[in-house]
Formats: structure tokens, sequence, C-alpha cells
């Protein structure tokens, strides 16, 4: 059987359900149902994943064929309806995928705990083992870090590999960021009036061990990002730490 050949590397989707080639303009596939919401596409295999108003709850998520714009498979998302109105209301989709593995953190339609997809299939894969209820969990519950995804819990942070949802290592901060191979957690303080901090602990995803840990005078701090054994972040004042780990 032969190869189907990759996705164009430089599509660009349009209002209108409209697909072009960014090098020539051409048109390469016209859908009139595809109206994306939020993040416009996040590229999966020889997919886009994507939000698009649901078939039964008010946000589905949708995995598309990058040549023609055909659906390959569709989930329910999300149960309740974001203010498109606010910044960030939807989750960036690069949150949601690690691998070729999806994980649908919320509840929506039948589905009841933490589920995981095969992203090239939409098939479940494995679920986590507790309930949204018994979890507690928020929107915006999961990062997706290297082989593994973050899930924010009541009682803190679980990290699940990508491939069985296995537990990894649990953490009681709820605060997570990833940067590549590490996970940066944190939790912010104050005293009196003028004192605020933000206490930072730097770990490995695959084991959890703590591999830095350290204090800033801000409660603001960025995404951090990470270059082999360097993790660097900016504070809310303005300046650049590069931290050896």
């Amino acid at each position: 059987m032969p190869r189907r050949p990759p996705p164009p590397p430089d599509l660009i989707l349009c209002s209108g359900g409209v697909a072009v080639l960014g090098k020539t303009g051409k048109t390469l596939w016209t859908r009139s149902g595809f109206q994306p919401q939020g993040d416009l596409a996040q590229p999966l295999g020889e997919g886009l994943l994507c939000y698009e108003a649901g078939k039964t709850v008010p946000v589905d998520l949708v995995c598309r064929k990058a040549d023609t714009g055909e659906v390959m498979w569709r989930s329910p998302f999300q149960q309740t309806k974001p203010d498109t109105l606010v910044t960030g209301a939807f989750q960036p989709l690069d949150e949601l995928v690690s691998g070729t593995t999806v994980f649908l953190p919320l509840a929506a339609g039948s589905r009841r705990k933490p589920t995981a997809l095969n992203g090239l299939t939409g098939e479940r894969t494995w679920t986590y083992g507790r309930t949204y209820q018994e979890v507690d969990l928020k929107e915006r519950a999961t990062t997706s870090v290297a082989g593994g995804f973050v899930l924010s819990t009541g009682s803190g942070a679980v990290c699940l590999a990508a491939g069985d949802g296995s537990k990894r290592w649990h953490a009681d901060t709820r605060r997570v960021q990833s940067a590549g191979k590490y996970a940066l957690l944190s939790e912010t303080g104050e005293a009196r009036v003028f004192q605020h901090w933000t206490t930072v602990r730097i770990v490995g995803v695959e084991h959890g061990r703590t591999l830095w840990t350290g204090q800033f005078d801000s409660t603001a701090m960025s995404e951090p990002a990470a270059s082999g054994d360097t993790v660097a972040v900016l504070d809310g004042g303005g300046t650049l730490w590069a931290v050896r780990v």
C-alpha cells in the first residue's frame, strides 16, 4: 500500500472554511462547515486538531485531515460555553497533546473520567481512575509535558504517562508549567502589604525528582523555557533568570 504524503507544512486556514497553501496562495480545500474556535489548529500526524461548535455540547474537539479538511474523528470536549470575549477562554491545544496522545481532562457528554485518546484514530486508550468530582478538576486542568500530562486536582498535581496513564509522580502544588523535560512548580505568598514572593521548584517530568528550588520577589512569572540543562524564566519585574539544573 503506498504511503500518503505528509500534510503541507505551509497550510494557512482562513475564515469561511478555506485552506490555502502559504507559498502559492492556491486553495487546497474548502469546507463550509469548518469554523474553528479558540486556537486555530494543532498539527497531529496527518491531521489538524481544533475546537469547533459541538454537536451535543458547546465545544467539540475535532481532528480533520490536513490535505482535505475531512473529519477524522470528533469528541465532546467542554460541557460549558466559553466566554469568547475573554482572552484565553479556550485552553491552548498544545496542552492537550503529548506525542500522538490527546488528553480530555473535562467532563462532557457521557465522559465521566479524564480520558486519553489515540490522536491518530480518536479511539480511547485509557482513563484516569478517579471521577471529576473525586479529583475536583477545574477548567484548563491539564498541561502536557514530555511523554505525559500533568493533571491539576484539588489535592495538588499528578503526572500521568501519555502511553498508559500510569502515575509518574504527585506534587502538593496545583500550579505547574511545562519546560520540555522539566516542570516548574510554583506557589505565591505575601505578608503585610508590600511583601510578595513566589517559591519555585523545578522537577524532572519523568520521575518528579526535585532538581532546583528558589524564591523570587514577584508573584508574576512567565512561562519557562528550557535548553539543555538550563531553564529560563522572566519574573514580574522584568528580570530574566537562567537556572542550571
